[in-house]
């Protein structure tokens, strides 16, 4: 039956109208756009559950649900507030999320510094209701809804009706087969039950970090055949992994090499058969707040980057990074090829310039020159010479104009 423009009462005393059908739902139910009376501000969704489902059950997980509050611990939750009182009917409201799903927003390339900022804010979502023994049960693009505020990103949860709780009787679907491990799949095309759990989210969650740094799905190019496609997803592989795999086999989205180990480490332990090897969101956490202070373009092609000592080949173009040069006043090119490249008297020729006056070295992707002399060392920025202090280590790049003494050089 349709229930377009009836009135339905609910738990907190409003009546909710549900006015147009957002899409065909999912397997749990339909959601409404809603208006609440007395009026309230904002917009509402009504998601009205299955009828093959039992209300009763229904209802007790909504109202668990709506004592947690999610969408005043964290603004990313789009969580119910409130749910419907009838008979037969099983239906919760929760505010309107505006944007799109989280693949679609990804198609228009946000930068790598926009995208660990996202996967903070998803990980954030996940930390406040594990931190409360919940379970999601259903992390997947299509729940994470996103949308720019100016130049912000807006994230939202909008979906969290699969949840797992001690208190709440256990969810009545599973999550989607794409997202989810391999204990869970295996009991779901057997026809078991399969409760979803922390260490299941954590492989969840991996999954669509993976999607947020990377662009692509774990299974994206090795897809061709069911087998293929399980050893991607359900057999303890990353292989997109790219301290194992010199390339990988996918042509699109981003490449892996341009995070780094500590990052990559985490990707990799999200996919391990070992439920209690796979990462929580609080060791997420710590390692995408750090990396946000280690973005680096690549000096070659300008891609955005994690800086890795380590790391001698520009994963975009899958060449070697090239050296900068020293040049000095008579010409001379002295190339920074390596991690300690002294530069003193034997160079610059003036008798203020020390033995030792400076140390150039190159790290990953970068190169750095620190001050060893006493006498002074100035870099040229913003149109005048400052002076750096001894020991300090500055990353330098092409054009950078440095004063060893009263000896200008200029690096290349």
């Amino acid at each position: 039956m349709s229930i377009i423009n009836q009135r339905f009462a609910t738990e907190l005393g409003y009546t909710a109208i549900p006015y147009k059908q957002m899409g065909e739902g999912g397997g749990q139910g339909v959601p409404y756009m809603a208006r609440l009376s007395p009026s309230m501000p904002g917009e509402f969704v009504m998601k009205v559950f299955s009828d093959e489902l039992d209300p009763k059950v229904i209802k007790m997980r909504n109202r668990f649900l709506i004592a947690q509050q999610f969408h005043k611990l964290n603004p990313i939750f789009c969580t119910p507030f409130d749910q419907i009182v009838h008979p037969t009917l099983a239906a919760h409201i929760a505010s309107f999320a505006p944007g799109v799903a989280l693949n679609d927003f990804l198609a228009n390339a946000p930068n790598l510094m926009q995208r660990l900022c996202l996967a903070i804010a998803i990980v954030k979502a996940v930390l406040i209701m594990h931190a409360r023994n919940i379970a999601h049960g259903d992390i997947k693009p299509e729940n994470i809804l996103l949308s720019w505020y100016g130049n912000a990103i807006q994230v939202h949860f909008i979906d969290c009706d699969n949840f797992r709780a001690n208190g709440a009787p256990p969810p009545t679907s599973y999550g989607d087969p794409a997202y989810v491990p391999a204990e869970i799949h295996t009991p779901m095309e057997k026809g078991l039950v399969a409760l979803p759990d922390r260490y299941s989210d954590a492989f969840s969650l991996g999954v669509v970090l993976h999607i947020v740094f990377f662009l692509i799905h774990p299974c994206a190019g090795f897809d061709d055949n069911l087998a293929l496609y399980k050893k991607a997803l359900w057999e303890g592989n990353w292989l997109h992994d790219p301290y194992q795999y010199s390339l990988s086999k996918c042509k699109c989205g981003k490449p892996p090499g341009i995070l780094n180990g500590q990052i990559a480490q985490l990707v990799r332990r999200s996919l391990s058969l070992n439920q209690k090897e796979r990462p929580t969101p609080e060791e997420w956490l710590r390692a995408l707040i750090k990396a946000l202070r280690e973005v680096c373009p690549c000096p070659d092609c300008g891609g955005l980057l994690l800086a890795e000592p380590s790391r001698r080949i520009c994963p975009y173009k899958n060449v070697p990074f090239s050296s900068l040069n020293i040049v000095t006043p008579d010409g001379r090119r002295i190339p920074i090829d390596s991690s300690h490249v002294a530069i003193g008297r034997d160079h610059l020729i003036s008798k203020y310039v020390s033995g030792e006056h400076a140390i150039f070295r190159k790290v990953g992707c970068e190169t750095y020159m620190e001050r060893r002399s006493d006498n002074d060392i100035k870099r040229f920025v913003n149109g005048e010479w400052k002076s750096l202090a001894k020991g300090l280590q500055v990353c330098i790049c092409k054009g950078t104009r440095l004063k060893l003494a009263d000896v200008e050089i200029l690096i290349e």
